[in-house]
């Protein structure tokens, strides 16, 4: 569940896995506003951020995830 931390990017020890998780998602969404915003702050404010900030990050992530797998689903089944 929880992955191993071997390389620490910033205050805060982000896995580059989960970085490149991460921006894999930011990827393929469709909202461009939400791109470019994400892309900025996983590039450049990411180790800035208290790990209470990263989990609200993850968080909000999550939910575009969930979003975009619920219109998908709502799009097949029509």
């Amino acid at each position: 569940m929880y992955k191993t931390i071997t390389k620490k990017h910033g205050n805060i020890g982000v896995d580059i896995d989960v970085q490149n998780e991460i921006k894999a998602l930011v990827m393929v969404s469709g909202h461009k506003f939400i791109r470019g915003y994400m892309r900025d702050l996983i590039d450049e404010q990411v180790k800035h951020l208290s790990a209470g900030e990263y989990e609200d990050y993850r968080t909000f992530l999550r939910r575009i995830e969930e979003q975009e797998k619920k219109n998908k689903d709502k799009k097949k089944n029509k």
